[in-house]
């Protein structure tokens, strides 16, 4: 995760911070979701990449980084990226556009693991 530099487009935002995230070299396949945030006046694109190229590599934002299968998420993911994940691998491949059904990964942090909107 993470955000746009200025001038930037979201695919291209996503494979910089891939690469920054984890040292792979990525391609974005397909739009996943967009996730609406009227309360943060945010939005979130989701995408389903690739990867061209590289090691998973740790980083100063990333200081442990693995693959996991979908039946077995970290407990410690926040409650919004497990919800796109499951998104993303539905079947079918459809563009999910939703208002998120748990609370941001801030306030999540802010108030402990767990708690549902």
């Amino acid at each position: 995760g993470g955000g746009m530099d200025p001038g930037e487009s979201p695919w291209a935002g996503v494979a910089r911070e891939v690469r920054e995230e984890t040292g792979l070299t990525c391609e974005v396949v397909r739009l996943a979701g967009v996730y609406s945030r009227p309360e943060d006046d945010a939005i979130v694109f989701s995408f389903v990449c690739h990867v061209i190229t590289g090691e998973l590599t740790p980083s100063d934002e990333s200081p442990q980084v693995a693959y996991f299968p979908p039946d077995a998420l970290p407990a410690n993911l926040f409650l919004g990226h497990a919800e796109r994940i499951r998104d993303a691998l539905a079947p079918g491949g459809d563009v999910v556009l939703r208002v998120p059904t748990v609370i941001s990964a801030t306030e999540q942090m802010r108030v402990g693991k767990g708690a549902q909107r």
